[in-house]
């Protein structure tokens, strides 16, 4: 996982865009290859592909994914790795202070200020919207999002499914960005602890 935490680091320490998005890219490879190398849930049969659709395409109008995800040099490398399990774990936990030094500046990382932000929800997502690498980085932050939920749905793995819970916890105004995914994760959630 050395290429991930170099890219992991990057992005949270000196807020490089290009990490991000390589990190995403490869955290999105990793979660198709994982969920179909685990299976679906409790034995179901996958859905077919028509209405497996992209879950970064899934939310809203943004359809310049493909040039800011062709992150092949990343993929390539992901895939090789067979610890893809411990990447995808390392993607989940540094997520939100990735995208929050892409978005607001690496010092809004420390802990001190993340805390004051999101005391203040709407704050945090004004903070978010009128970043100036906003409209790059909203389909980063889409995929990011909707390959957890990929996990939240299709993944058996309990300590992944764990972390993802956990890192969306600490999204949650990242989520809220994206209605769908948000009403989506709410019900992938309350099928998962009613269960």
């Amino acid at each position: 996982t050395s290429l991930v935490n170099q890219w992991a680091t990057s992005a949270t320490k000196d807020g490089s865009l290009a990490a991000l998005k390589r990190l995403i890219g490869a955290y999105r490879l990793a979660c198709v290859q994982g969920s179909a190398g685990h299976g679906p849930k409790n034995g179901k049969k996958a859905k077919n592909k028509k209405k497996r659709r992209r879950m970064d395409d899934d939310d809203d109008d943004d359809d310049d994914d493909a040039e800011l995800l062709q992150a092949s040099d990343s993929s390539d490398a992901f895939a090789s790795q067979q610890t893809s399990g411990l990447a995808i774990m390392r993607t989940l936990e540094v997520a939100r202070a990735a995208f929050d030094a892409v978005l607001l500046g690496v010092d809004t990382s420390t802990k001190k200020k993340k805390e004051k932000l999101d005391d203040d929800h709407v704050q945090l997502r004004n903070a978010l919207t009128s970043s100036s690498r906003y409209a790059k980085a909203k389909p980063l932050l889409r995929t990011f999002l909707g390959n957890t939920l990929r996990w939240l749905r299709e993944g058996s793995d309990e300590r992944v499914l764990d972390a993802a819970y956990r890192s969306l916890g600490s999204c949650a105004t990242h989520l809220s960005l994206f209605p769908r995914l948000l009403k989506k994760t709410t019900r992938a959630a309350l099928a998962h602890f009613s269960g």
